[in-house]
């Protein structure tokens, strides 16, 4: 079995801060929403998760049972974030799936982030991130973690992206989940890198 090595990368020297969202924002206290620009960002709703499913089969996302898309809508909007048309909030264009692990609830494990393709290149997976993190830290919630395959280019650049941002370490586990652990398919799923990030304030 081989052994996770660990690499720690740290933020690159230079690069200021981006402003916090909620000085670029106006934000409705009840709902959490972050309103910006031509888009706005809230915690889903129930009937949320048939937009966010259709993002996933609509693209190369691993596809999940659309009562998956239902619990997290449910059990843990807390830790979700959908991104909308402001001219059209029911119109789902974005989504961050996440929860908090009960052995270490100081942090937000990203499960998936998914953009439709008519809301890419206008940095929305970012925002939401930074959006999501900023809603959870008056809770406590200070890092953020994920799983991404070694070949997932945007998604590395995505997380390590976040933390540039906020200036803070971003610890990569190599080959956390191994190819070995997954039930053998053709073409194999790829090993899983861990990233956790943090700790960071607003």
């Amino acid at each position: 079995l081989a052994t996770c090595s660990r690499r720690l990368l740290r933020p690159l020297t230079g690069l200021a801060r981006t402003s916090r969202i909620s000085a670029m924002a106006s934000r409705d206290q009840s709902s959490g929403a972050v309103n910006d620009d031509s888009l706005v960002f809230r915690i889903p709703e129930r009937t949320d998760a048939k937009g966010m499913y259709n993002i996933v089969v609509s693209g190369s996302l691993d596809e999940n049972s659309q009562y998956a898309y239902l619990a997290f809508c449910e059990h843990f909007r807390n830790e979700c974030i959908v991104c909308a048309d402001a001219e059209s909030p029911d119109n789902v264009l974005g989504f961050v799936m996440g929860y908090r692990p009960p052995t270490h609830p100081e942090a937000i494990f990203v499960w998936q982030v998914g953009v439709h393709e008519h809301a890419r290149g206008r940095g929305v997976a970012g925002k939401m991130l930074m959006s999501l993190a900023e809603r959870l830290y008056p809770e406590g919630c200070n890092y953020m973690e994920a799983t991404v395959t070694p070949n997932n280019d945007a998604s590395r650049n995505l997380f390590q992206g976040f933390a540039r941002r906020k200036d803070v370490p971003c610890a990569i586990t190599d080959n956390f989940f191994k190819e070995s652990d997954f039930v053998p398919v053709d073409p194999p799923h790829e090993a899983e890198d861990y990233f956790r990030i943090g700790p960071y304030t607003f």
